[in-house]
């Protein structure tokens, strides 16, 4: 990222994020990787909103349909490994956190039990913690 953002300021142009909402939400990113960018046009998407505009607007399925991962090379656990759940169940959740669903509700709609829903807001929470420290620290 160093060298990427060493790049862009001496040829003036902006780094593009490719954080989504599905992932920035329960804090499965880098920021000082896929985080570090200069604008995220994707961050308000859901991932499988993405996988869906992706697919509409003729990305083709070996993209679209790749396992993501915070590795570049394909050599680590992919993120719904990480998580625990698909992306599909993942975005049912936070969609029915974001609405102010009652948990048991979100968990028979998205096919989980209810300790799952609950795991998914304490990694909100903790997500939100560490951004909100990350903006609060003064520079070095």
């Amino acid at each position: 990222m160093m060298v990427l953002n060493f790049y862009a300021i001496i040829k003036n142009y902006l780094l593009v994020g490719t954080d989504d909402r599905s992932e920035f939400s329960v804090g499965v990113y880098d920021r000082y990787g896929d985080g570090a960018n200069d604008i995220t046009i994707l961050k308000q998407l859901y991932k499988t909103q993405i996988k869906q505009l992706a697919k509409h607007i003729g990305v083709p399925n070996h993209i679209v349909n790749k396992p993501s991962s915070a590795d570049v090379f394909g050599m680590s656990l992919p993120n719904e490994e990480l998580i625990g759940l698909s992306y599909l169940k993942l975005d049912y959740i936070l969609c029915g956190i974001g609405s102010r669903v009652e948990d048991d509700v979100i968990a028979s709609k998205s096919g989980v039990q209810p300790y799952v829903v609950e795991s998914v807001r304490k990694a909100m929470k903790d997500a939100s913690f560490v951004a909100s420290l990350s903006l609060s620290l003064p520079p070095l």
